[in-house]
């Protein structure tokens, strides 16, 4: 009883510090206003790490840990420290110890969450907390939209589209809320499959909505992505079908929603190279590849110089690449990319191979790290990395499967909250408590019919 009592104080423990991290990740203006925007970087580092630390202190990681992934960190915590000494002693550059730094803790952060064990966090109830962090920043965004927000938050854009704003919501930076957005919308459909509720489908349905009233095209290919893998990864031919009439009824209803309005040919824009901000964009691929070559190739030698990171903890003036795979190269050459992405890689793989839809998003978002440098992103790598934790806390079985199950024990169509916490159900779907009861009245009745009857 004390060993039983001991693991439910763990797992909510383990819960309300994951709640914790995930409000913080998409707190970081919402902080800036209130203090400072290095407080809110401290305040979201801090809370994540408290998360992990507790997670590996309460045995939430698997003893025996797979050679490669532990061989894919090492390699990479080698190639950073090579690649940022030389970056700081040929090219005097003594920030990259700052950018090697939270490349590497995101790292760790990848490590740990892809190397979790199914058992110990199955019961982290860590829906409600996703849909509380990402819920309440969806209507602080639609607020902002609407010009009716009365506090200020930093990193709204109210330029690029003529005056229609891109917001932030709590993130801090109108780049960062739709990532998480899209992130929240690949969870909350993979919830709807598993458990066959509405209220999961409608929530996905506002959340890739709210992606694309962003105007965001990156988080619109996490979606677009998303979509596209599954088709190719989910094992049954029906669920293919189903996506595809899915896919053309969306696009039905996204044509007469917006197909005269700016979302859709911004969202279209991607595609050209002539796009809003493309050209500018293939230019920097065009330079970061060719800094790279110029390098030591396996190495990199300028770890910290294309990235945002520095520029905002050390005050340094920094450029950017626009794609998180070109400043892995350029930062850590070669080796080191081919590490940050295997550990990445690992966290999809950590996904049980029925949550199809977890796992194609998991690798979408991986996809869309090429034309972004959302790696640095500190919310979109927190919300990566929850995946496999969402994924052990979902039912393991197919929803046909669980609606059988229900059929078969007479549940089927009982309230939710007569199903609630694990009741013990009966076959004509009463309790079990109540189910004796009438069986044990009926009995009764017979036997005072029987004596009635022997009475005569």
């Amino acid at each position: 009883m004390a060993a039983r009592s001991s693991k439910r104080s763990r797992q909510t423990l383990l819960t309300n510090l994951v709640g914790l991290a995930l409000c913080t990740a998409v707190s970081r203006g919402l902080i800036g206003w209130a203090a400072s925007k290095e407080l809110g970087y401290a305040a979201q580092a801090a809370c994540w790490t408290l998360f992990l630390v507790a997670l590996v202190s309460f045995g939430g990681i698997r003893k025996r840990l797979g050679l490669g992934q532990v061989f894919w960190l090492y390699v990479f915590v080698v190639a950073a420290v090579v690649s940022s000494g030389i970056t700081d002693v040929f090219e005097g550059v003594s920030s990259t110890w700052t950018y090697s730094g939270v490349m590497v803790f995101l790292a760790a952060s990848m490590f740990v969450c892809g190397s979790i064990e199914r058992e110990m966090v199955a019961h982290i109830r860590i829906w409600r907390w996703v849909l509380l962090a990402v819920g309440v920043s969806f209507v602080v965004a639609l607020a902002q939209q609407a010009n009716a927000m009365p506090i200020p938050l930093p990193g709204n854009d109210t330029s690029s589209m003529k005056g229609t704003v891109r917001p932030a919501a709590l993130t801090g930076s109108y780049l960062h809320y739709p990532l998480v957005l899209a992130l929240a919308a690949v969870i909350a459909t993979q919830y709807f499959f598993a458990r066959r509720r509405r209220t999961y489908l409608l929530v996905a349905i506002a959340f890739a909505l709210g992606v694309v009233l962003t105007f965001s095209r990156s988080g619109g290919m996490i979606l677009v992505f998303t979509a596209i893998i599954y088709f190719f990864i989910v094992p049954e031919t029906r669920h293919r079908m189903r996506l595809i009439f899915g896919g053309v009824a969306l696009g039905v209803v996204g044509l007469l929603m917006f197909g005269r309005g700016p979302y859709l040919a911004r969202m279209l824009s991607a595609l050209s190279s002539s796009g809003s901000g493309n050209t500018v964009r293939i230019d920097r691929w065009s330079s970061g590849v060719h800094t790279w070559l110029d390098g030591p190739v396996i190495f990199g030698n300028a770890a910290g110089v294309f990235t945002n990171i520095t520029k905002n903890l050390d005050n340094v003036n920094t450029s950017v690449v626009e794609s998180g795979l070109i400043q892995q190269l350029v930062s850590f050459g070669l080796i080191g990319t081919v590490a940050f992405y295997a550990l990445m890689f690992n966290l999809g793989k950590r996904i049980d191979k029925r949550h199809v839809v977890l796992k194609a998003g998991c690798y979408a978002a991986m996809l869309q790290t090429v034309v972004y440098q959302s790696i640095e992103v500190f919310p979109f790598m927190v919300f990566l990395c929850i995946l496999p934790l969402v994924s052990s806390g979902l039912p393991t079985r197919g929803p046909d499967q669980v609606r059988d199950e229900r059929v078969a024990s007479g549940t089927i169509g009982m309230p939710r909250w007569q199903r609630a916490k694990g009741r013990d159900v009966g076959p004509s779907g009463r309790s079990r408590f109540e189910h004796v009861l009438t069986i044990s009245g009926v009995a009764a009745a017979g036997v005072r019919e029987d004596e009635s009857r022997g009475g005569r």
